[in-house]
């Protein structure tokens, strides 16, 4: 639509009435500028995506507990949210061991992070656009000889390795954390080492050896964690036990990058050799495996939790396999924003703050409430409710969907003091027939 007089105050003879209210408006092609659009952080996909806040901070976390990839597509402008990437890295643990008298337990998987503030940080990672790979390892396998090496996790250039078997014929594995020995009669052997390959900070710890006394008093050695190293087996008459009695796993370590506290990697506890109730070795930091020195059907704890890299249990042969380990977890993290603080001018509805400004939300009716000190352009979205879908009338009969509200985005001046009711509207009930 063009205008054809020259009076108008705003508007020529080539300008339309709506060209220039589109202009002054919007800023397309003259009037006022367009606002610019607010910073935003990182944006990337794949895992499970959890968001939450710690402190001020809003954080973003890609939780993966199978393979797959992180794909970042857009980096960060925001200089509150910078293009930083924290990570943690568990591998699977490694698995216990039954033979010979007294198996040991399987190390925790390597445990690699950068999370901030945490004693075993690593350096920092700058995100780039690029799709990370993400592999999580398997846990070991129990073994009635020795276990198995747990699966290595990796994040782009981070690889933690797999935890170390339970040792039974042969000392324990070595991996991230290292495998508990076994005992034979007469020839205990010696836990696996941790952190092999060697990084800094170190991934995990040793696991401990097999003990023997004459009389075959074994007790299987335990597997290393990331926070501690597994303890030996023990005599376990000195103890109350009429038999050996199985090592502690090593102490795993705490981690809350997923927004809860977990404790990861664990050292799976020894095996006894029971002559009698003797209680097995204990778990690592609570995701360890206990040693199964009783019927493992009734001990399902002998196993390493999966998604936390726990070592699984030794055992004795009378009583079955070693436990296998748990699985691995990969999670990385960024920051997306900072919950922002302010004085409303007004009041009603839930208020928060975003871009300098003050936000009023109203999901149920209300009053919006201005005191006298009140003068600004207040900018609004208002939703109707939406409309309901028809009932079909018989067995495959169409039916309409419902329409949605209509929705109205301006801006209007308003000076105090001021009350302006707020109504929201339901969505459309659905009836039999026509709604």
């Amino acid at each position: 639509v063009r205008s054809t007089g020259s009076q108008h105050p705003t508007t020529t003879e080539a300008d339309g009435h709506l060209l220039e209210y589109f202009r002054q408006t919007f800023g397309a092609g003259g009037g006022a500028a367009a606002p610019l659009p607010p910073p935003k952080g990182i944006q990337a996909t794949g895992g499970i995506i959890n968001d939450y806040t710690s402190g001020p901070a809003v954080y973003r976390a890609h939780i993966f507990t199978a393979s797959g990839s992180l794909n970042v597509s857009v980096l960060s402008n925001d200089p509150n949210a910078p293009n930083n990437l924290e990570y943690l890295v568990v591998a699977g643990g490694g698995g216990g061991s039954s033979a010979s008298n007294a198996g040991g337990g399987g190390g925790g998987g390597g445990f690699r992070t950068n999370l901030s503030g945490h004693p075993l940080a690593g350096s920092s990672l700058t995100a780039t656009v690029q799709n990370y790979t993400v592999t999580v390892g398997g846990g070991g396998n129990g073994g009635s000889s020795n276990g198995s090496q747990g699966g290595n996790s990796v994040f782009g250039p981070i690889t933690s390795t797999g935890g170390g078997y339970g040792g039974g014929t042969s000392p324990g594995g070595n991996g991230g954390s290292g495998g508990g020995g076994g005992s034979a009669a007469g020839s205990p052997y010696a836990g696996g080492a941790g952190n092999n390959p060697p990084v800094s900070p170190g991934q995990g710890q040793n696991g401990g050896s097999g003990n023997h006394v004459p009389g075959q008093w074994e007790g299987g050695g335990a597997g290393g964690g990331a926070g501690g190293a597994g303890t030996n087996g023990v005599d376990g008459r000195p103890l109350g036990d009429p038999a050996g009695r199985g090592g502690s796993g090593g102490a795993g370590s705490p981690n809350s990058i997923t927004g809860t506290d977990t404790i990861y990697a664990g050292g799976g506890g020894g095996g006894g050799n029971k002559g009698g109730p003797v209680p097995p070795g204990t778990p690592g930091g609570g995701v360890g495996a206990p040693g199964d020195s009783s019927d493992p059907f009734t001990n399902p704890e002998g196993r390493g939790l999966f998604s936390t890299g726990g070592g699984g249990g030794g055992s004795m042969p009378a009583y079955g396999a070693g436990q296998n380990g748990g699985s691995g977890i990969v999670v990385v993290r960024y920051k997306i924003g900072t919950i922002q603080t302010g004085t409303a001018k007004a009041s009603g509805g839930n208020v928060s703050f975003y871009g300098g400004k003050t936000i009023h939300t109203f999901t149920n009716s209300g009053t919006f409430t201005a005191p006298g000190t009140f003068d600004e352009t207040v900018e609004y979205v208002v939703a109707g409710g939406g409309g309901s879908g028809g009932t079909p009338s018989g067995p495959g009969d169409p039916a309409g969907g419902g329409g949605a509200g209509a929705v109205l985005i301006n801006s209007t001046p308003i000076s105090g003091p001021s009350s302006i009711t707020i109504q929201i509207g339901g969505g459309a009930a659905q009836t039999n027939g026509d709604s």
